[in-house]
């Protein structure tokens, strides 16, 4: 019976176990990564064993050219095999190298463009391949900017998102991120009323996508996270 109880705690990391899927913008316009690294050190430290962390760049070859900058495992603790301190050094290890690529990544080449909603498309191919639980995070300031919308240039009003997303609906490039926990920091625009604009489009978005993205999880910063 013993044995039995220990078993299940060991496999209660697999059972629970998340991919969290991230983008971060790299486009040209983006001056300040401050926020992106300060929510990368909160997603990473939130990491837990046999979570999967992967880590895109969101520029104007993201659809056709995408390239994962992290893939990652993290070590899963095996009370009857595993030696605890043996292990807390592997687990560090691990987190420090998603660390440093990380850096690398926002330290890389820059995008003109910031091709977000074809991103996602990308994000539905990795959930489906999944079975853990999906959480997407985008650090991003959210301003699309891709061969088809500008959204500093154009009214983001309700009228213009129900067009967009019935028109990536007829076409079947609405993507579907299968009940997905949305995160985004990163945020903003030249004034309020645009921020709330593409708030509100965003909002929308990723309930029609099929993502959980709640206003609380929604800013500049990642004010929290908690999976």
């Amino acid at each position: 019976m013993v044995i039995v109880a220990v078993l299940g705690c060991a496999n209660y990391a697999t059972a629970q176990a998340k991919i969290v899927l991230a983008f971060v913008d790299l486009a040209a316009s983006v001056k300040d990564f401050e926020g992106y690294r300060e929510a990368w050190q909160k997603i990473v430290d939130h990491l837990n064993g046999d979570d999967r962390i992967v880590l895109g760049r969101i520029n104007d070859e993201t659809f056709t050219r995408f390239r994962a900058m992290v893939d990652e495992t993290i070590p899963a603790f095996h009370f009857l095999t595993d030696n605890k301190l043996r292990y807390e050094k592997t687990l560090k290890e691990a987190k420090d190298k998603i660390a440093t690529k990380f850096a690398e990544t926002i330290a890389g080449p820059k995008s003109k463009k910031t091709d977000i909603l074809n991103s996602l498309l990308i994000a539905e191919k990795i959930f489906r391949a999944e079975k853990r639980r999906p959480v997407l995070i985008l650090l991003s300031d959210m301003l699309e900017d891709s061969g088809h919308y500008n959204f500093e240039r154009i009214k983001v009003n309700d009228t213009f998102t129900r067009q967009l997303i019935e028109a990536k609906r007829k076409s079947k490039q609405l993507a579907d991120l299968l009940g997905a926990k949305v995160y985004v920091a990163g945020a903003s625009a030249n004034n309020a009323d645009k921020a709330l604009e593409v708030q509100q489009f965003w909002l929308a978005f990723f309930k029609a996508a099929n993502g959980n993205l709640a206003k609380e999880n929604y800013g500049p910063a990642l004010i929290s996270f908690n999976e």
